[in-house]
């Protein structure tokens, strides 16, 4: 009974120094893999496995929870936002977890008058908090960094893919690299018509325009790089070019293998 009752007491304990979190998100990598299904540039989620799996979500739910403000300030900034995309898609993925399979969409949550991203449902740093207060006002505020958006997923059909490897500080501008060239080069979410010279973007362009002009000083300034990779003489020309912008509708449908497949 001592025993039982010291392995619980550890489990609450907090984490007291940096070297006591798995940088390496080794088990939330594993349950990604088990549960997100790569569908050409996109992936969906498979919900029911998911929430068959709920001890292990709320595991890593527990130990994301139980790091303090005084370990996470000490961590370097890379580190530091790979923690909070992370535990940004984890809670996510939990709080549609605990709805589904009563839910079509994310909106459904919270009621007719409500906000899934305005629930305080987890605890971090000690307080109860909410989706957006994670993404507005702690990476938002904090991180100038408009990739981002490609990285955050609010589980939805058009919104950016989940990926199957957590971020990681030490990989995490590769990282971000990497998923907003595949948004942005995925048909259905982004396209330039070249004949009309119109860039057709995801609403989240449209959402989050100052970040991203912010960063980049224009719409098309920031996407051209990354829509033509490697391509100097292309992203000279879309410049040159200056194309129109269209905003593409948003798809709230859950991305999940049984709704959507």
């Amino acid at each position: 009974m001592a025993v039982k009752l010291c392995i619980f007491l550890i489990t609450l304990w907090p984490l007291t120094s940096a070297e006591a979190f798995d940088h390496s998100y080794r088990d939330y990598g594993r349950l990604l893999d088990e549960v997100v299904v790569l569908k050409g540039q996109q992936t969906r989620v498979d919900y029911a496995n998911l929430k068959s799996l709920s001890d292990r979500l709320d595991k890593l739910a527990s130990e994301f929870s139980r790091v303090p403000l005084s370990t996470y300030t000490i961590w370097d900034s890379e580190q530091q936002l790979a923690f909070l995309i992370n535990a940004y898609n984890l809670f996510t993925l939990q709080l549609v977890t605990r709805h589904y399979p009563d839910i079509e969409s994310i909106n459904d949550i919270g009621g007719f008058f409500g906000s899934p991203w305005k629930i305080r449902f987890f605890s971090l740093f000690g307080e109860k908090q909410h989706l957006d207060y994670l993404e507005h006002e702690l990476i938002r505020n904090t991180f100038p960094e408009p990739r981002i958006h490609f990285a955050l997923v609010c589980a939805s059909i058009s919104c950016p893919p989940l990926v199957k490897t957590p971020y990681q500080g030490a990989q995490l501008d590769k990282q971000l690299a990497t998923v907003t060239h595949q948004f942005l080069t995925d048909p259905e979410r982004n396209r330039y018509r070249s004949g009309d010279n119109v860039l057709e973007l995801s609403s989240l362009f449209k959402w989050y325009k100052k970040d991203f002009i912010a960063h980049s000083g224009s719409l098309v300034a920031f996407v051209a790089p990354y829509l033509f990779l490697g391509n100097a003489a292309a992203v000279e020309d879309l410049m040159y070019a200056d194309p129109g912008i269209q905003f593409l509708p948003y798809d709230w449908l859950l991305n999940s293998v049984i709704i959507n497949d």
